[in-house]
């Protein structure tokens, strides 16, 4: 998740750091590659089937997903999670989660996270999120069915460039930032802003999701805790606001007492999160 830096700085505030550099690294933390045994065998279940996908980037680089599949699902989800998920340690846990929302889904390891090979830089991790979104769209037992794209805290980074490059149904944004620039700064405390200088690499910069929401007219679920400090739910509510899609089709949700990435563990969030799926267009 993005506290990641948010604690990064607090050190280098306490160092007396004058300027913060901020790159692509600033957020990427793959960690030990941990492959996901114990969450394929959980949630095998007598309607769900979990496998472990293998598929390719635009680049060559093998990508490694957990797919599960129901065939009573009328909607199918790729869930790109925060800047520590791998699918050998969060994925039974979001696993469950989309289970009980009865949708299809794959969970992306990132480039260099989990079972994917690869570097975790951006240009790397945005071609690997477009390949997860073709590779679903090519799946014979998918055919049909619509995809929304579900990104929390990085991940939701990664999901407004997938929607704005392919053809997706729903776009879900959990814990999101409007844009870089927006979150580095929030990360500031007031007493040391005359204090610190903030450089952000040129290909961040481009990074804004207001930006694509202004064109993205499709249904919208924007999720929040109430606590969340890390990308608080003024964010949430600038997304919201940003966004083309017609008021009827979009939701903004502030889960009470939850902090950073927790937002949809809220049973009422989880009610909302079922209730857009089901009101997709094709479902049914």
């Amino acid at each position: 998740m993005l506290r990641t830096f948010a604690g990064g700085l607090l050190a280098l505030l306490l160092a007396g750091c004058a300027t913060i550099h901020v790159t692509e690294k600033t957020w990427a933390n793959p960690g030990y590659a941990i492959l996901a045994p114990k969450a394929l065998h959980a949630l095998s279940s007598h309607d769900y089937t979990a496998q472990s996908h293998y598929f390719k980037s635009s680049d060559g680089t093998t990508l490694h997903g957990l797919l599960l599949t129901n065939p009573n699902a009328k909607v199918t989800v790729l869930y790109l999670g925060g800047n520590v998920f791998q699918t050998g340690t969060a994925g039974l846990e979001i696993g469950k989660q989309l289970e009980g929302l009865g949708v299809d889904a794959l969970l992306l390891d990132y480039p260099g996270y989990g079972g994917s090979e690869g570097k975790s830089d951006l240009a790397s991790t945005r071609a690997a999120v477009l390949a997860a979104f073709d590779n679903l769209r090519s799946l014979p037992s998918l055919q049909g069915k619509p995809i929304a794209v579900w990104g929390m805290s990085l991940g939701s980074v990664l999901a407004p460039m997938v929607v704005n490059a392919r053809p997706a149904q729903a776009l879900v944004l959990e814990s999101a930032p409007t844009n870089v620039s927006d979150w580095i700064h929030n990360q500031v405390p007031w007493y040391a802003t005359p204090f610190i200088r903030i450089d952000i690499a040129n290909n961040l910069l481009p990074i804004d999701n207001r930006k694509v929401l202004a064109n993205w007219h499709k249904p919208l679920l924007v999720l929040v805790g109430s606590k969340d400090n890390i990308t608080p739910p003024a964010f949430a509510r600038k997304l919201y606001e940003a966004s083309a899609t017609p008021a009827a089709d979009k939701i903004l949700f502030v889960a009470p007492g939850r902090g950073h990435g927790e937002a949809s563990g809220d049973p009422a969030a989880l009610a909302a999160l079922h209730k857009f799926f089901d009101g997709l267009p094709g479902h049914g």
